[in-house]
């Protein structure tokens, strides 16, 4: 297959079946053959707010889908990144362009760096502005939530603090994995699915030798989830992204940050709020319930739920490598190593093992990884993990615990630290207490504000928590 060199990538049309409840998003580059995106919002049988679609309700969600579409033409622009963008469905206001353009430039940032680009001066986005477009439709208020989950500590433990504090809400998913149905099953909680299939010629243009990468898949899925709670008459779409995710991977010419998990920061879900409000759903709201919290102190409060220890899974490389779900970690990648280190000073060393498959404290061969996640390497790795200050503080504790103090991984990071041409390293390493507390997180309303602290109030009269408190 020759690849083509493309000047314009079209965002071209939508289609949505409200009876089949199936959606389609469709994209081209120049006047070439469309590359269609199929989303399917499947009916919840035993829910009650899934009837049939009121006018307000299809306005609503087809509002929702053009935005989708913008957003999820990342996917398919970084094949050629040709020089112009052109949204032809609709016109846009400054707000939304101003939105898209960060949208395309941050959350490809990673993809750029990878492949030797910078994407910031690189394209300009155009909108038509003879089309019909699209109106903010302001839906009645239900009070309930949609909250995704991945089959991870944070969704496990944003949802136990709804539960704790008897909130209204339904679980939500992009795709079927057993991880994720597992988590809902003991959570004893609705899931809602959507089945996403992306245009088969991604995969033959990336086989072919097109541009490939990371992409902002947290804010995608966060369109579809605004679209899934049109349908499901939910306006509280609830994240579960924590304040270290705002930490860059790296600094780029200019100061320019890169960061992995940008679709996961503060900035992005202030901004996507602020979308929200004005031109999708004025009476809706997205936020992070963990934003208030480091990822330290997710893992002390997941510590106190060990129903959810056998069954819990963070690793994306194991979802790859095995999709039965039998494999939960790889014990090889930074996300299970900085799992591993985030849970050690809060669980028996035995028990964490067990979890795991594997002491990955006690593994040599781990060290150069931990380092990368000290900022003791290159940057910090292309992965969602912790700052490196949470880091540095967990490895410090862990070497004055009686059960990982003689751990070869803990010492060979502790004398790491010691003996690095970095002063500013130690100073990081604060004392593990400083990590969990709570900051502000002003885009919590105010309904929500007590949920943390419901769950904790749970875990500790039962006598579950573990570790530091």
């Amino acid at each position: 297959m020759s690849l083509p060199s493309p000047q314009v990538f079209r965002i071209t049309h939508t289609h949505f079946d409200p009876v089949n409840r199936t959606a389609r998003l469709y994209y081209a580059f120049d006047d070439g053959p469309a590359l269609e995106e199929t989303l399917e919002f499947p009916r919840a049988p035993d829910d009650a707010n899934d009837g049939d679609l009121t006018p307000l309700q299809l306005a609503g969600f087809r509002n929702c889908l053009h935005h989708l579409h913008i957003a999820a033409g990342v996917s398919y622009y970084k094949l050629f990144v040709p020089r112009q963008i052109s949204i032809e469905t609709a016109p846009l206001t400054a707000l939304e362009l101003s939105f898209y353009r960060q949208f395309y430039v941050h959350g490809l940032a990673e993809f750029a760096y990878v492949n030797g680009l910078d994407l910031r001066h690189h394209f300009s986005l155009r909108a038509r502005p003879d089309a019909a477009g699209y109106h903010p439709v302001a839906l009645p208020p239900s009070g309930r939530a949609l909250v995704p989950v991945g089959g991870g500590k944070d969704s496990i433990v944003t949802l136990e603090a709804l539960k704790a504090a008897g909130k209204a809400f339904s679980l939500f998913a992009v795709g079927q994995h057993p991880h994720i149905e597992k988590v809902a099953q003991m959570a004893d909680i609705p899931l809602l699915r959507v089945r996403r299939r992306l245009a088969a010629q991604l995969f033959e243009y990336n086989r072919a030798g097109a541009l490939n990468g990371h992409v902002p898949i947290t804010g995608i899925i966060s369109f579809i989830l605004a679209c899934a709670s049109v349908l499901h008459r939910c306006d509280r779409l609830i994240m579960s992204n924590e304040r270290s995710a705002d930490e860059p991977n790296m600094t780029g010419a200019d100061d320019f940050s890169i960061n992995h998990q940008y679709s996961k920061t503060y900035r992005f879900e202030r901004a996507f709020d602020e979308l929200l409000r004005q031109r999708l759903l004025p009476n809706s709201r997205y936020f992070s319930l963990l934003r208030p919290l480091s990822e330290i102190k997710i893992a002390q409060l997941f510590a106190g739920l060990a129903h959810y220890h056998p069954t819990f899974a963070s690793c994306n490389r194991s979802v790859q490598l095995d999709r039965s779900g039998a494999l939960r970690w790889c014990c090889a990648c930074p996300k299970c190593r900085f799992v591993f280190l985030l849970l050690a000073p809060f669980m028996p060393r035995q028990q964490l093992t067990n979890i795991f498959g594997a002491d990955l404290l006690a593994d040599s061969k781990q060290v150069a990884g931990y380092l990368d996640l000290l900022g003791l390497g290159e940057h910090k790795p292309f992965e969602c993990v912790g700052e490196y200050a949470e880091s540095l503080s967990l490895v410090a504790a862990l070497s004055e615990q009686e059960q990982w103090r003689e751990a070869s991984v803990v010492q060979a990071l502790s004398q790491a630290v010691e003996t690095a041409n970095a002063a500013a390293l130690p100073a990081l390493a604060r004392p593990l207490r400083e990590h969990l507390t709570c900051t502000e997180a002003p885009g919590i309303p105010p309904a929500y504000e007590q949920c943390i602290g419901e769950l904790e109030r749970v875990i500790w009269s039962a006598d579950r928590g573990v570790g530091i408190r």
